[in-house]
């Protein structure tokens, strides 16, 4: 039965690349033939003028960054070093001759210094020659503009935004994390009879005082204009993503499964990169060892046997809430979106202590394996071997009983079941008040406990109903 998709914030939609980080080519008979021929005959003679003329220049660069004190080095080329060097330094591919500013992008430390180096050469005065920054901070395939670092917008000076585009019939400079690799990229453009660049210099950007305060609007600003220019759309993907697909591909799963757009998750959900990594690993849980190629999308089978429940009303309206799109699968950004927004809310102290006094009907501080599976059997009509699994799941200690402690630490790790329990007392309640001769009969008949839990936290399920709209609207 197809479901009706809730309504969504819109801060919260997926973008519309969905995956920047791939670059697939499609080759026609010629364009085969065409490499063949150059490869036998004018791309080596190409890399070996490339090869020579870096050789030639080599001897004058490392002559020119020679013999500098540590001083020396904080500061740009002067004099006769960069005399030495006038018109090769388009040719040159050795660091150090472009004093670059280097950052360790996993450690903070180094964010912290080298936005700290770029403050200090954005504001020496015109010292320093200007300052070339690609600030998305990784490789894409050139559909979007993903989000800007916000390094080169911190001293708050006017930026010259460039935009530059491949107007190639076969796109041979595209380098990222899917596709093929840079030596195969740089084999393919020798074997173009020509490349083809246009070099686009904006006007520059002069920031307001409210830009200066706050370098993330700088940074979208500039982006928003420079997306305009080049005619793409803008996500808020970051290299963040990137080390989430490598987490996925070791998962074994499909890279794309990492994608998330961290960056928007990150700001809106506080969901750090560390913790999202824990996220990827338990999606993996949920999947199961199979999935389809192309695929790495939660089914409503695989996240019923997840959480050893039988399919249900209840555990079908909580997989609608975290199927965002209404597709019938949860991707691992809605599964994201999903936890932070229902699950883990409604797994609070209040409910855990609730769904505790359920269980324990007889008040003795801890619950049994004919208790557990008496309310379970009521409620979901789960399955003597499910409920035998998941109390040795929860009962970590195996002595035999579920401890509070233990309960909220399973809670903790499966905060799905907190909904799970909320949308059946929503859907119990909402079936007493239906007209008597309307009423669904429920097929078990334990079902007065649960009743009962239900009468006892009327007041919280009160208060959890205007958390549960808030969070359907996300």
């Amino acid at each position: 039965m197809k479901r009706n998709q809730m309504p969504r914030q819109k801060s919260l939609v997926g973008p519309d690349i969905q995956n920047p980080f791939v670059h697939k080519m499609h080759f026609t008979f010629l364009d085969k033939l065409q490499v063949v021929l150059m490869s036998i005959t004018i791309a080596p003679i190409r890399l070996i003028l490339v090869i020579l003329l870096l050789l030639m220049v080599w001897p004058i660069v490392t002559l020119a960054v020679a013999f500098r004190s540590e001083e020396d080095k904080t500061k740009p080329l002067s004099g006769w070093r960069t005399l030495a060097c006038e018109g090769l330094s388009s040719l040159y591919a050795l660091i150090e001759f472009s004093q670059p500013v280097l950052v360790k992008r996993e450690d903070p430390n180094s964010r912290v210094n080298t936005i700290k180096e770029i403050q200090r050469r954005g504001q020496s005065g015109g010292q320093w020659p200007q300052i070339i920054i690609f600030p998305e901070g990784t490789c894409t395939n050139r559909t979007c503009l993903i989000s800007f670092k916000q390094g080169a917008f911190y001293p708050g000076v006017p930026v010259q935004p460039v935009c530059v585009k491949y107007p190639n019939r076969l796109d041979t400079i595209t380098w990222t994390w899917e596709g093929p690799g840079a030596f195969t990229q740089l084999w393919l453009t020798l074997c173009q009879f020509y490349t083809r660049i246009e070099i686009e210099y904006l006007p520059v950007y002069t920031p307001s005082e409210e830009e200066k305060a706050d370098p993330k609007l700088f940074a979208n600003n500039v982006r928003t204009l420079m997306a305009e220019s080049l005619k793409c759309p803008v996500t808020d993907h970051t290299y963040d993503d990137c080390r989430l697909m490598t987490t996925a591909q070791k998962l074994k799963l499909p890279a794309h499964a990492g994608l998330v757009e961290f960056e928007k998750l990150h700001s809106k959900l506080g969901v750090n990169f560390d913790k999202m990594q824990d996220l990827l690993v338990k999606f993996k849980d949920i999947k199961g060892a199979v999935w389809r190629k192309g695929s790495a999308n939660i089914t409503f089978e695989e996240f019923s046997r997840y959480l050893l429940l039988p399919k249900s009303d209840a555990l079908q309206q909580v997989f609608d809430l975290y199927d965002r799109d209404g597709s019938g699968t949860i991707d691992f950004r809605e599964y994201v979106i999903g936890l932070s927004l229902i699950s883990e809310p409604a797994n609070n102290d209040e409910t855990i202590q609730l769904a505790f006094q359920l269980f324990d009907t007889e008040n003795k501080g801890h619950i049994t394996p004919e208790e557990l599976q008496h309310i379970l059997t009521g409620a979901f009509n789960i399955s003597d071997t499910d409920a035998e699994r998941l109390f040795e799941e929860v009962d970590v200690t195996g002595d035999g009983k579920i401890t509070i402690d233990e309960f909220k630490t399973y809670a903790e790790k499966k905060p799905e079941y907190a909904k799970v329990f909320i949308t059946y007392q929503e859907l119990k309640q909402q079936q007493e008040q239906q007209p008597l001769g309307r009423k669904e009969c429920f097929s078990s008949d334990h079902s007065g406990e649960f009743d009962q839990w239900s009468m006892q936290g009327s007041s919280e399920l009160a208060t959890f109903h205007q958390r549960r709209k808030s969070s359907e609207g996300l």
